[in-house]
């Protein structure tokens, strides 16, 4: 008896939504930022809203219009537009029939075993956690836009060449041995670089996994607090001793890059008004072009999984970003 392989074909074209999304959206740092769903090619972004300084900001370039002429009163009127873009992305994996049917026979056809979800389902599931990886490191580490790929935010961060464009510091996060005031001073390096409006906004400082646990045993060392034996997850996101608005976010794609990027969180209802992420996914996962599909190539011997989508990555506040290596 052999897996039916027509089964693993019909369930992903039944199900193409549903896969894509998770493997797309499933990508360890897209929780963190706000996803635009339906993107074909590109769109504006539009944002209005007053700063503290009595300013109207569409970000992010600025063009000032006076609203009133009194060179004392500040207030100036900021009209501008950014450009998300989304690149058609395909992946190929091929599949050998021989160790799925291995598989099906040693684990879902033995009797008395209790599974919760289908064959195809586990297939799906364990193709979708090797896309989220693939994604993950992408969305941070991929260069310069091309046909074939989108730009990473580190590479987009960097280049931002506006006069209002984010800011860099000199620290690598990749370092063993660092001191809890070694660490605390790279923070408010970021900090610092960022505007005084966004500074009393809740703040998210994106770093590696390594990374991450480096500053967590520079502060225990320095007793700024304890281990907590109960805690499930030892990569949950955590504040930073000192800068109580800061919370410091582990990310598979920055897992030993040295880098940390600082940018608000969203969590603040006034910032825009809603509390909306800064950094921006978009994608497209039901368009003419995309796609979920199983396929039998007979001259190999191996089944062909293609997954075709689109994404890209924007933010609204370049200044609001600031960012270290």
């Amino acid at each position: 008896m052999n897996f039916d392989v027509s089964s693993l074909t019909a369930f992903v074209k039944n199900q193409k939504k549903q896969i894509l999304a998770q493997a797309v959206l499933d990508a360890d740092s897209i929780p963190y930022f706000q996803t635009w769903e339906g993107i074909k090619g590109s769109e504006y972004i539009d944002f209005i809203n007053f700063n503290s300084n009595n300013t109207l900001n569409v970000v992010p370039y600025t063009v000032p219009y006076p609203l009133d002429t009194s060179s004392s009163s500040g207030n100036t009127i900021q009209f501008s537009q950014r450009t998300i873009s989304v690149v058609p992305v395909m992946s190929f994996t091929e599949l050998d029939p021989e160790t799925i049917n291995s598989v099906w026979l040693s684990q879902w056809m033995k009797s008395g075993l209790n599974k919760t979800i289908s064959f195809e389902s586990f297939i799906v599931n364990e193709h979708a956690k090797l896309m989220n990886q693939k994604i993950e490191s992408q969305i941070w580490s991929n260069n310069a836009a091309t046909t074939s790929y989108p730009e990473g935010l580190i590479h987009k961060i960097a280049s931002e060449t506006s006069t209002t464009g984010a800011t860099s510091a000199s620290f690598n996060w990749y370092t063993a041995g660092y001191t809890a005031a070694q660490y605390l001073s790279g923070v408010t390096a970021l900090y610092s670089g960022l505007p005084y409006e966004a500074q009393q906004l809740k703040l998210r400082l994106f770093v590696g996994h390594p990374e991450f646990n480096y500053f967590n045993l520079a502060m225990v060392t320095a007793n700024y607090y304890h281990w907590d034996p109960t805690m499930k997850n030892a990569y949950e996101p955590t504040s930073v001793p000192g800068l109580s608005n800061v919370t410091i976010t582990p990310v598979n794609g920055l897992n030993g890059t040295g880098y940390g990027v600082m940018t608000v969180s969203g969590d603040d209802k006034d910032f825009g008004g809603n509390g909306m992420k800064n950094i921006i996914f978009g994608c497209d996962l039901e368009g003419e072009k995309t796609n979920a599909h199983v396929a039998y190539i007979e001259h190999r011997g191996t089944l062909l999984y293609l997954l075709a989508y689109k994404w890209g990555l924007q933010y609204y506040y370049p200044h609001y970003i600031s960012y270290s290596h």
